[in-house]
């Protein structure tokens, strides 16, 4: 066989090697692809199930065991367990007050409650600050409240103050008031899903988003809880 009649089979050869190893890098980089791993939790399908309606459902049914009938309802808890009322959105001066004389020892016997709840806080729950703080401040809260959405930024306030320094923490639990905000309960179990996704922080940082952006009253677009879980870097 002459030089030229070997050239043929050896084309064939080289080609072969050549698509053979294209295939490889192909499934290689698939592989890596992470848009094509299944496994990655995916925000819209965790919203679209549902899977987090019942623990929404807790935290209401724990709120009502904790006297709210409306929100923002809020307990603050003391080192020694004692329960007080934070019943409303009231002003940070107020709430400020409060907490000086709750964490000083001195706050009025009167403004001491008893109630069946909350729930002891552990690690399921939202929390903000300093596990062991020696106070806790519990609330039941609704995305679509505007007095929830303003009690928010007090909530804020007060972390600032009082969560650096490993005073206080603060216990975000769903409230929603389904007569009036039908669409809290869903908003609720996207923060949920915020949370399976991203953990504590992405939780926080996805319903700070929630409350910055909604005209409350019903009034968020659910278009908005997957653009918010975009914007964060949610899937």
């Amino acid at each position: 066989m002459d030089k030229q009649n070997l050239t043929v089979p050896i084309a064939i050869v080289i080609a072969g090697i050549i698509i053979g190893g294209a295939i490889y890098l192909g499934k290689d980089n698939k592989n890596n692809d992470t848009t094509n791993n299944t496994d990655v939790p995916n925000f819209a399908k965790c919203l679209n199930d549902g899977k987090y309606a019942q623990k929404v459902e807790d935290d209401l049914q724990d709120g009502i065991k904790s006297g709210a009938n409306g929100t923002p309802h809020s307990i603050v808890i003391n080192d020694k367990g004692e329960k007080f009322a934070i019943r409303g959105a009231l002003p940070y001066e107020q709430v400020k007050t409060m907490l000086d004389q709750i964490i000083a020892g001195n706050a009025p016997a009167e403004s001491k409650i008893t109630i069946e709840g909350p729930r002891s806080v552990d690690t399921n729950d939202h929390v903000l600050g300093n596990f062991n703080a020696p106070v806790t401040i519990i609330e039941f809260s609704d995305t679509e409240c505007p007095f929830c959405k303003k009690f928010h930024e007090t909530m804020q306030k007060i972390m600032d103050e009082y969560g650096k320094d490993g005073e206080v923490k603060w216990v975000y639990r769903h409230f929603p008031l389904d007569q009036i905000h039908s669409k809290a309960r869903k908003e609720a179990e996207a923060t949920e899903c915020a949370n399976e996704i991203g953990g504590n922080e992405k939780f926080w940082e996805y319903i700070n988003k929630i409350y910055e952006i909604t005209p409350s009253n019903n009034g968020l677009d659910p278009a908005e809880l997957l653009k918010i879980a975009k914007s964060i870097g949610l899937n």
